[in-house]
């Protein structure tokens, strides 16, 4: 790595926050990425030009609301589903990426302590991540396994 004069920790742990971001990234665009095959049977104004740009917490919104106005049963689950994943992977993406690098005392490591919304510190540390990274991969496979299937391309 690059000599920098900012204090990192190991670059595992580097990874792993890398990791957190990629995989909430992952989920948004899975939802994302559908709208346009799904757009004949989703709310007019529920597409990928509406959505793109707005925050994690305003697309999962907008999901739940989309939902509400949905007929299509299958199409109504993914979206219900995938506005409680949403939710769920913006808090622990915004944990880590609004934290603030710290020293571990007595260890001395360097780790993410976060404010949290109920005013208690806590610290991104490694039995954080995985318990939270879980909870991540959790939210992701509740998708998949409502995620209207792709149509098959010679029928």
């Amino acid at each position: 790595m690059k000599h920098t004069s900012v204090a990192l920790p190991e670059s595992e742990y580097l990874q792993r926050v890398g990791e957190v971001a990629y995989a909430a990234s992952y989920l948004e665009w899975t939802l994302l990425g559908d709208l346009n095959r799904l757009s004949d049977r989703l709310p007019d104004d529920f597409s990928l030009d509406a959505l793109e740009q707005k925050t994690m917490g305003r697309i999962s919104s907008m999901t739940k609301q989309a939902a509400e106005q949905c007929g299509d049963p299958e199409i109504r689950c993914y979206l219900e589903t995938t506005a409680r994943a949403l939710d769920v992977v913006k808090n622990v993406r915004n944990d880590v990426l609004h934290a603030h690098p710290a020293t571990m005392s007595p260890d001395g490591k360097q780790r993410l302590y976060r404010l949290g919304a109920n005013g208690r510190r806590f610290w991104i540390d490694d039995e954080w991540l995985d318990r939270k990274m879980e909870e991540v991969d959790q939210a992701i496979k509740d998708v998949n396994a409502v995620r209207p299937p792709f149509a098959e391309e010679n029928q």
